[in-house]
């Protein structure tokens, strides 16, 4: 009984801890201001959109320096066949 109430405070007490921690950042009156404008669902669909026709764009002419300067070094994609595509190798 005594090692399940041991175990029991050990996998609450970090949540409780969080928790609290949370709470405090939240209620702080000195809070800084977000670094960046609030983003609103416009901007957020304009960008999508953009790096949507980019992507194609780039896909079209099969512009490896697009893929360079935007996927990590280690992207794994896959086709429609189901091929698998690692980053740099466009054909």
């Amino acid at each position: 009984m005594k090692q399940i109430l041991k175990m029991t405070l050990i996998a609450v007490m970090p949540l409780l801890l969080v928790s609290a921690c949370r709470q405090g950042s939240e209620s702080s009156p000195a809070a800084s201001p977000p670094a960046s404008p609030p983003v609103t669902n416009e901007n957020v669909v304009e960008t999508f959109s953009r790096i949507e026709e980019d992507w194609v764009e780039a896909n079209v002419k099969a512009d490896a320096a697009f893929q360079d300067s935007n996927l990590a070094d280690d992207d794994i994609g896959t086709t429609e066949d189901g091929s698998i595509v690692k980053q740099g190798s466009v054909e």
